[in-house]
């Protein structure tokens, strides 16, 4: 295939100074079963080739909803990215943290992306972005302050931004075979540009939008040839190019996802493709891959004296890049898009009152519930919730992540509630979705209830912690092959030829400090009370199971729950941080246990927290350890014979 390449691609070698490229990596994926797929077949066989092959380092775009979905996926593969990063083999880039369009947003929302996304990679990577990628190529001069504020020293703009007819004339001589002047061109378009705006010095460093596109069109096509015959065209033109150029290449590597589900679409050919370009580019000593840093660490002085390449940022135009660049006008004008909007301005204000509201507690009240990382695991939900909203995509698009921030707000609804009632067991709408929940508080642990008996919502007031939640995942879940059910959620079963049925119980109040919260369900032979309560830092579940009947039966019974030890930081780093544990040991993820009538756990090893079941009365006879979507996984299995009108009690006990 190099040969194929090869053949293409017959360079003009006469330059002596080689030009310098810039390879762009986008990889903007959320939460999605493809992603393990992905990685696999591209997004490795890059890397390792990068590690491989110092002479040619890359840049890399990561938006931290993909990165999150990467540290739970595979996260040896982020450890492998953390090394190539330190060796500056790898530069990583900022952006939105949701890959989000910022132009659509408020400054402060725009703000929080962005300062969000920073703080994220410098958790992870121990690594300060220099350079910054605006997502979905959506542009505006006001977020020149926004970045500028986050001491970002350049960015990558389309190149069409910045001279539009000087690109135009590119492209034809490409079509038409015919001559330009290339070195003029680049000139205006392909030598850094600095800008100059409210006080910040940035560089802009322009992308060669046509090879994107032709990339794009070989996944569409599936035919690597057009894109050798295109690249050839504009490698001849690139060889008589100012050898102060810096060309972006981009691979959007979002592309494959929609793609890679076409028929007969071979996800190994896109490596080999982006493999085989990279191996020519090593070998070809008249281009030169560099990085922005480093290409910014030699040069960022040399426009002092060269005015020419000084640009007003007032004359660029907010834009959505040139595949769509009337996408502001169209998002603006639509009712669904504005509906969107205006839940996440409206959930950006709600988190700010929260904030002046915990900021202005006594101390004695901070120091009885940790308000700040109850606020900080709303704000993280909401980014995710956003991922790539105002994309272009997005806008017509019948279901949006953004369409709901319920869970979000929760979080922030809690904190009142905290406030409010110390102590209890009441009802309330507390998402204002028009259903009632169940809380149950002491001065330990918030418990809320869905009305039909699982648990929604499972937090440590002392170090806010939330143990059992896990909103993001839980609404995703239905977009991918995880499984997918509520913490508490019973199941069953009669004499083993019966599909399994989810218990839906319905809430009966008691005003017994001792009952707690208790929810029945009746069936045709048998009726359950399930009666749930808090004590000190233990939340108990009491099943009392009776056959109505004058008929002896089985019943399979399972009691399911997802577990995620201070959500906040799984979401955050992933995998590595969740383990399995009994009394003794720890167990493997996705086994079947029998025998373990001391219970079972889940631990979180960078916060030192865990929450743990115990079994009370009847143990079950086994116990199922998943993977989740950032959570642990258990079902507790039963197997209960009853005889006419027998009863049978059993007891988890849930502590922390």
């Amino acid at each position: 295939m190099l040969t194929l390449i090869k053949k293409f691609l017959n360079i003009d070698k006469s330059a002596s100074m080689p030009l310098k490229v810039s390879i762009l990596f986008c990889y903007d994926a959320f939460f999605k079963p493809e992603m393990r797929e992905e990685l696999n077949r591209v997004l490795i066989p890059i890397v390792e080739y990068v590690d491989k092959n110092p002479g040619i380092p890359v840049n890399f775009k990561l938006s931290g909803a993909t990165l999150s979905g990467l540290l739970w996926h595979n996260y040896k593969f982020v450890e492998k990215m953390i090394s190539l990063v330190a060796s500056g083999k790898i530069e990583l880039l900022g952006s939105s943290f949701s890959n989000c369009a910022l132009t659509f947003l408020d400054r402060e929302i725009a703000s929080e992306q962005v300062a969000g996304h920073k703080h994220y990679i410098k958790q992870v990577f121990d690594h300060l972005p220099k350079g910054f990628v605006f997502a979905h190529d959506c542009f505006s001069k006001e977020l020149l302050s926004v970045i500028g504020e986050y001491n970002y020293k350049y960015f990558i703009l389309q190149d069409r931004y910045l001279n539009q007819s000087a690109v135009n004339s590119l492209v034809e001589s490409f079509d038409k075979k015919s001559r330009v002047n290339e070195e003029a061109i680049s000139r205006l378009v392909y030598i850094p540009k600095k800008i100059i705006s409210e006080g910040s010095d940035f560089f802009a460093f322009s992308e060669f939008c046509e090879f994107g596109e032709y990339f794009k069109k070989v996944l569409d096509e599936n035919n690597e040839s057009i894109f050798y015959k295109f690249v050839q065209s504009a490698f001849k033109s690139f060889a008589n190019f100012d050898r102060n150029s810096l060309v972006t290449l981009k691979f959007d590597l979002s592309d494959i996802s929609n793609i890679s589900l076409k028929p007969l679409f071979d996800l190994g050919k896109v490596s080999e493709i982006i493999l085989n370009f990279m191996q020519f580019l090593l070998e070809n000593k008249y281009f030169q891959s560099v990085t922005y840093e480093k290409w910014h660490d030699e040069n960022h002085n040399r426009t002092d004296n060269d005015n020419s390449q000084v640009i007003d940022p007032a004359g660029i135009k907010r834009s959505c890049g040139y595949r769509t660049p009337d996408h502001y006008e169209k998002a603006s004008a639509s009712a669904a898009f504005k509906k969107r909007l205006e839940a996440v301005h409206s959930y950006a204000q709600k988190l700010a009152d929260s904030k002046k509201l915990c900021a202005s507690l006594l101390r004695a009240d901070r120091e009885k519930i940790s308000y700040n990382p109850i606020i900080e695991l709303s704000k993280m939900t909401a980014m995710l919730y956003q991922h790539s909203f105002g994309c272009p995509a997005e806008l017509d698009s019948k279901m949006s992540l953004v369409d709901s921030l319920a869970e979000a707000r929760t979080h922030l609804n809690c904190l009142n509630e905290l406030r409010a009632n110390s102590k209890g067991v009441y009802t309330l709408d507390v998402n204002s979705d028009g259903a009632e929940k169940v809380i149950i508080v002491n001065d330990k642990i918030f418990v809320m209830l869905n009305e039909t008996g699982s648990i929604n919502n499972f937090i440590e007031l002392v170090r806010g912690y939330e143990y059992i939640g896990g909103g993001v995942s839980r609404q995703l879940n239905r977009l991918n092959d995880m499984y997918d059910f509520k913490s508490g959620e019973d199941y069953y079963s009669i004499d083993s030829h019966d599909e399994e049925t989810r218990i839906e119980y319905s809430y009966q109040p008691s005003h017994s400090v001792l009952v707690g919260a208790q929810f029945s369900y009746k069936y045709a032979s048998f009726e359950v009370v399930k009666g749930m309560s808090l004590f000190n830092n233990k939340f108990v579940t009491r099943y009392n199971i009776k056959n109505t009947s004058s008929t002896p039966f089985q019943m399979s019974w399972k009691v399911k729950f997802s577990f995620s030890p201070d959500y906040l930081s799984v979401l955050k780093f992933g995998r590595p941080l969740l383990v399995f544990f009994t009394q003794d040991k720890t167990i493997e993820p996705d086994r079947e246990y029998k025998g373990l009538e001391d219970g079972i756990g889940v631990a979180n090893k960078l916060s030192d927290s865990y929450i743990y079941i115990n079994t009370l009365r009847i143990a079950p006879d086994s116990i199922k350890t998943m993977t989740m979507q950032h959570a642990y996984g258990l079902i507790l299995s039963y197997t209960l014979a009853f005889q006419p009108l027998e009863e049978k009690h059993f007891i988890l006990d849930i502590g922390f």
